[in-house]
């Protein structure tokens, strides 16, 4: 008898083990028009007028109203912000900062060598960590190429 309750026992256990690991993502949070910005201070200090031109454009409601909101984020906040709807994570293949090495790995090297190139700057991932999710990497050679393509590519980027 105490064998079986404890086979029992046990297989309810792997069971909530199975279906706890099996859970969908939850949806994303907050205001679907903020957008969440991680990246090192000094790149951020940088890129941030150009992402507030391609971004934080205004429409004319009775009185002028962003369609986005930049909200900037430390690389160590990226936990708090991995349920929101808009992630945007910029780094450089220079950097040494932590959001530069996170958006590296996130990068085969046939897309670095893009990068490299000049070909490509922009990579977009639809709900990496939640429902209704959009998570865009930026990433250049160094910031100031980062800061050309923003500015260069901005319509671009409020499309995205």
């Amino acid at each position: 008898m105490k064998t079986r309750t404890l086979i029992a026992a046990l297989g309810i256990t792997v069971l909530i083990a199975l279906l706890s690991s099996c859970t969908p993502k939850r949806s994303a949070i907050g205001d679907a028009s903020e957008v969440m910005v991680i990246a090192d201070s000094l790149v951020y200090a940088t890129i941030a007028p150009a992402l507030s031109a391609a971004l934080e454009r205004e429409i004319l409601t009775p009185q002028p109203e962003k369609i986005f909101k930049l909200k900037y984020l430390r690389p160590n906040e990226l936990g708090d912000a991995a349920v929101r709807h808009t992630i945007l994570m910029a780094g450089t293949l220079d950097g040494e900062d932590l959001t530069s090495e996170q958006v590296r790995s996130m990068l085969s090297p046939e897309l670095i060598e893009q990068v490299k190139q000049g070909q490509s700057f922009v990579f977009r991932k639809e709900s990496p960590w939640a429902k209704n999710q959009l998570l865009l990497v930026l990433i250049a050679t160094d910031v100031a190429a980062l800061e050309e393509n923003i500015s260069a590519n901005a319509d671009y980027l409020y499309g995205v």
